[in-house]
């Protein structure tokens, strides 16, 4: 029973710790990137929290290997992704995007 409620509690640390890892790349990739504002990040996101659930990962590096181009630069790579994959509806992000100019 103890071994059984340790498994369980380091398989929760070590899925934190891969959640912290996850946000600390979005962070440096999309956060301080001018291209991409508040409505394009929360859809990134989102792209990968389905991907991961797909594909059973916990980690984001699969996702980066699969769907950026290795050859082009850091903000390319992310300019292509995002026209290639990122699902823009102008009304949503309109909306989404007028709450925070209150």
């Amino acid at each position: 029973m103890m071994k059984i409620l340790f498994i369980k509690y380091l398989k929760k640390i070590i899925n934190w710790n891969y959640n912290k890892l996850n946000k600390l790349m979005h962070e440096l990739l999309f956060m301080n990137n001018s291209d991409i504002d508040f409505y394009l990040l929360r859809k990134i996101i989102e792209f990968f929290e389905i991907e991961r659930k797909k594909d059973g990962l916990i980690y984001d590096a699969g996702i980066y290997q699969k769907y950026f181009d290795k050859d082009l630069t850091v903000r390319e790579a992310i300019k292509k992704f995002v026209s290639n994959y990122i699902k823009v509806d102008e009304e949503e992000k309109k909306m989404v995007l007028s709450l925070f100019k209150m």
